[in-house]
């Protein structure tokens, strides 16, 4: 009679929920220790699994000079309804990010490839956070650092959420704020929404303001909304969309947006581990080899043109392109070592916007990855020409643009220029300008790195 049992089963474990929902409705403590019995179960039990992360981040500036010299006088200043902020840059990335025992790997979407490095480094510039999707719950809800409050109640178009609040002290807290020049351990504080019926954590949100003054920043804030999501069977909470904020000490303000989508489990032989730099800049999966080089001699021209066109209302750094040899590659006596109208593949490494006052700007960065020699994809070691193109009459793209072009900070700008990658710069296009299929780019062939 194994079916009366499981019926039986059922019936005493949704009388436990109600005898739960009934006692912790009433009492905020025994409803957050629910919350947290029900979020180390996700903590403690998640298998390995990759998501995809699109990163839409914005630079903003005030519109006038900040006079003040801290932190509480631009608090003040912000609060004033005279205070503006004009946006003036924003790009897109596209990512993968795969979670194993708590850590986090980043890649450029559908590499296969893993990197060691951090996904700042990846990147190269702006804004960037990690620990979105076990290490944010785990420092709050898996010790002892934290300190609770509860706030009360909030009646939402899903029914009622329990609001909470907590404090974690310096001398307990792990959470790190930083930039290439400095990081620092800082204290945090913040709330979280909870479903009184569920026990399910809706939104956390994590802020930080008493920031070192080698930092330069005044406020960093984080909100992070909450899914449940099926994974190897079993129902997981994830993150599915985070916010994240830094206001700067002259009143400039960073803002980031990322969707995550697409998570699912590593099933099979599929594996995540770390390799040292020395060896390859990489993480591979099994049976994911990175695609040897095709022997090409350095300085050979070549060009080609764009299969797919670029829509910049939508493309992101990490996102593949393709392209076709508009003529053969030949080699130092003239002989054909790779065909005309053989496919290239590469890879969008930026696509930043930059706003003037009348006018936007748009640059996009492109490294090529495989050329198709003899039916096989094999690496392409090469560099295209970087090229600007004015897409308005001059009056109408504005000199603005060209002040406002942004430079990065000085190591940055100390930095050589990445081997291989080259910039196509529209100026006074409009939002959803596209670069066509068909654009014709011309490159040289390099030396292996």
């Amino acid at each position: 009679m194994r079916w009366l049992t499981l019926i039986a089963i059922s019936a005493i474990s949704a009388i436990s929920l109600r005898a739960a929902q009934t006692s912790s409705e009433d009492d905020p403590k025994a409803l957050l220790l629910e919350v947290r019995k029900n979020l180390l179960l996700t903590v403690h039990s998640l298998p390995n699994y990759m998501c995809t992360e699109t990163v839409d981040r914005s630079m903003w500036e005030p519109l006038g000079p900040f006079s003040g010299s801290s932190c509480d006088a631009l608090t003040s200043a912000r609060k004033k309804t005279s205070w503006k902020i004009r946006q003036t840059e924003s790009d897109r990335l596209r990512l993968d990010v795969a979670v194993s025992s708590g850590s986090e790997m980043f890649s450029w979407v559908g590499a296969g490839r893993f990197e060691e490095r951090s996904l700042a480094d990846l990147v190269g510039s702006g804004a960037t956070t990690t620990g979105s999707f076990a290490s944010l719950l785990s420092s709050i809800f898996a010790t002892n650092d934290a300190r609770f409050t509860f706030d009360g109640t909030s009646g939402t178009s899903s029914g009622p959420l329990a609001e909470f609040g907590f404090v974690v002290p310096l001398e307990r807290s792990k959470y790190s704020v930083g930039n290439k020049a400095h990081r620092a351990v800082v204290k945090y504080e913040g709330t979280f929404l909870v479903d009184p019926k569920t026990f399910t954590l809706v939104q956390l949100t994590i802020h930080a303001d008493d920031l070192p003054a080698e930092l330069n920043v005044c406020e960093d804030t984080t909100i992070l909304d909450y899914e449940r999501i099926r994974l190897n069977g079993s129902e997981f909470l994830l993150p599915k969309d985070a916010r994240f904020h830094v206001v700067g000490v002259g009143g400039s303000e960073l803002k980031n947006r990322t969707v995550f989508s697409g998570c699912h489990e590593f099933r099979g032989e599929s594996t995540l581990t770390f390799v040292p730099p020395a060896e390859t800049t990489t993480t591979e999966a099994k049976g994911m080899a990175e695609p040897a080089a095709v022997a090409l001699p350095a300085g050979l021209p070549f060009t080609l043109t764009l299969s797919q066109s670029i829509d910049a209302s939508q493309a992101a750094a990490g996102d593949v392109i393709k392209g076709k040899l508009t003529r053969a590659i030949r080699g130092p006596r003239k002989d054909v070592l790779v065909p005309k109208g053989a496919v290239v593949t590469g890879r969008l490494v930026e696509v930043v916007r930059l706003y003037g006052a009348e006018a936007q700007s748009l640059r996009i960065g492109i490294k090529l990855e495989t050329i198709e020699s003899g039916g096989i994809a094999t690496r392409f070691d090469a560099q295209l020409e970087s090229a600007e193109k004015r897409t308005t009459s001059p009056h109408e793209a504005a000199d603005d643009l060209k002040r406002r072009e942004a430079l990065g900070s000085f190591d940055e700008m100390s930095k050589p220029a990445a081997a291989g990658v080259a910039y196509l710069v529209f100026d006074g296009v409009t939002k959803d300008y596209t670069v066509q299929a068909g654009f014709e780019i011309a490159g040289k062939t390099l030396t292996r790195q």
